[in-house]
């Protein structure tokens, strides 16, 4: 979770600092049931982690904000509009950076148009905990759950 010290940092070097050619954005869509929204990517070998469970989100084109990509990759996977999002934190890995939004957001998997991916579906933090997600979700999934916890005065 980014607060403090941390938001400030990042803000005074802009999250645009954070976007390269290695950066990603992702976003938690979290249900009334403390439930995530992942998709599971399509079983493709010419792919990063084919088959795995995934965030919604993708890669910045050109000269997009970390905003405006998440939006217009959520458009473009499920033909979402999607409006009213927080930042949640902004990670620096060996190999990727990335910039993960959320917002609690209930949605019906079944009903939604998607155009990446093989299925979406909604998994609780003891699910999501027992998965071996796409690239660092697991780590990132466990931050989240830790900061709801936090706001939403639950505790698992």
């Amino acid at each position: 979770m980014i607060t403090g010290k941390n938001r400030a940092i990042i803000f005074v070097f802009g999250l645009k600092k954070l976007m390269s050619k290695e950066a990603g954005v992702g976003v938690i869509l979290i249900n009334d049931m403390e439930e995530v929204l992942l998709i599971l990517r399509d079983n493709n070998p010419a792919i990063p982690f084919p088959g795995k469970w995934d965030l919604p989100g993708g890669h910045p084109e050109g000269n997009e904000t970390p905003e405006q990509t998440i939006c217009r990759e959520i458009q473009e996977e499920m033909e979402i509009d999607l409006t009213g999002f927080d930042l949640f934190n902004a990670y620096e890995w060996d190999d990727f950076r990335e910039i993960i939004f959320w917002k609690k957001l209930n949605l019906f998997p079944e009903q939604i148009i998607l155009h990446e991916g093989q299925k979406l579906a909604y998994f609780n933090r003891r699910q999501i905990n027992s998965m071996d997600l796409a690239f660092h979700y697991n780590r990132v999934l466990e931050d989240f759950f830790e900061f709801y916890e936090l706001i939403s005065g639950t505790e698992k």
